[in-house]
């Protein structure tokens, strides 16, 4: 029944996630004449860039989980197109630009009437440095190798593929019977099983992202480069 629902009045959104950000931005839109608003849009936010240290992250929410999941060997295969380009932002950077938009909205001039458009800012970096999902891969699977976890499963040693045959032989060969195996071991040592519970997880995450890793998306990121210029030439 909920999927039912879902289908309905989604607006053909591909997940709820989707679906409730964009019912939150029509409640920006409907506010844009009371308030100094605008809708700040970050595409995928990975971990820091620089502050408050590189590579820093307080979730494995997005495709940072799926990331970690590769490197300690507990996923060997995704679905996704290894040609599309890969538009993440570091969030540290997304957080710079939230504020800077926020300073720049908060000064402007000028009366606030519905007439006026909503602004738009899209927080993507995607045309500046290009990366391919593919390239991703391969760079994650050469740096998690010079530098290991602490814990893995296997050695990294996955990619991504659109072939469907393929990937799923990949998961139920190379996934799933190695959680199973593993979780077996683990009864047999009356320990507490821990792979299938992960790999739940895993196939969850995949598919609300796979839309976005089988999409070209193109990001008009013109107002979000622009935040640069507010910045004084001594704090770049």
């Amino acid at each position: 029944m909920l999927n039912i629902l879902f289908a309905k009045y989604s607006s053909y959104q591909p997940n709820t996630y989707t679906f409730t950000k964009h019912l939150a931005e029509q409640i920006v839109n409907d506010s844009r004449d009371k308030i100094p608003i605008l809708l700040y849009r970050p595409s995928m936010v990975t971990s820091s860039l620089c502050e408050p240290v590189p590579g820093w992250l307080d979730n494995f929410n997005g495709p940072i989980g799926l990331l970690v999941a590769s490197g300690s060997g507990v996923m060997m295969t995704h679905y996704a197109n290894p040609n599309i380009r890969a538009d993440v932002v570091a969030i540290d950077v997304t957080v710079q630009g939230l504020l800077l938009a926020s300073y720049k909205i908060c000064n402007r001039f000028g009366p606030m009437t519905l007439d006026r458009p909503l602004d738009v800012l899209h927080c993507s970096r995607g045309n500046v440095k290009p990366l391919t999902f593919g390239e991703l891969a391969e760079a994650a699977k050469r740096l998690v190798r010079q530098n290991p976890f602490e814990k893995f499963v296997w050695v990294p040693c996955g990619s991504v593929t659109t072939n469907p045959i393929l990937h799923y032989a990949r998961l139920i060969i190379g996934q799933w019977s190695l959680a199973l195996m593993v979780d077996s071991f683990l009864l047999l040592a009356r320990r507490k099983p821990m792979l299938l519970k992960n790999q739940r997880r895993i196939a969850t995450a995949s598919k609300a992202l796979q839309t976005f890793f089988t999409t070209q998306w193109l990001f008009s990121n013109d107002k979000f480069l622009e935040l640069e210029r507010l910045i004084p030439p001594g704090d770049l």
